[in-house]
C-alpha cells in the first residue's frame, strides 16, 4: 500500500501541495484512532477509480484498458 501511496498519491497530497486539504506524506499504514478520519476518503476514492486522477502512468487506466473493473 505505501509503494501504491508513493507512486500514484503523495506527489499531490503532500507537505506542499495538500490537495483537497488531504496530506497522505505522513500517514500510517495501520489505522488508528487518530488516523482513521484521514483513511475513510482515498480508500474509497481509489476503489471507485475516482483517484489517482487519469495520468499516462496510472493504475487505473492500465486496468481499464486491460479490462479490469
Amino acid at each position: 500500500m505505501f509503494s501504491f501511496l508513493d507512486n500514484y498519491c503523495v506527489q499531490c497530497h503532500n507537505a506542499e501541495k495538500d490537495k483537497g486539504d488531504v496530506r497522505l506524506d505522513q500517514l500510517a499504514l495501520r489505522v488508528t484512532d487518530e488516523n482513521h478520519e484521514v483513511w475513510q476518503e482515498p480508500i474509497p476514492n481509489i476503489q471507485r477509480g475516482d483517484m489517482p486522477p487519469r495520468m499516462p502512468n496510472s493504475p487505473m487506466k492500465m486496468r481499464r484498458a486491460c479490462g479490469t473493473p
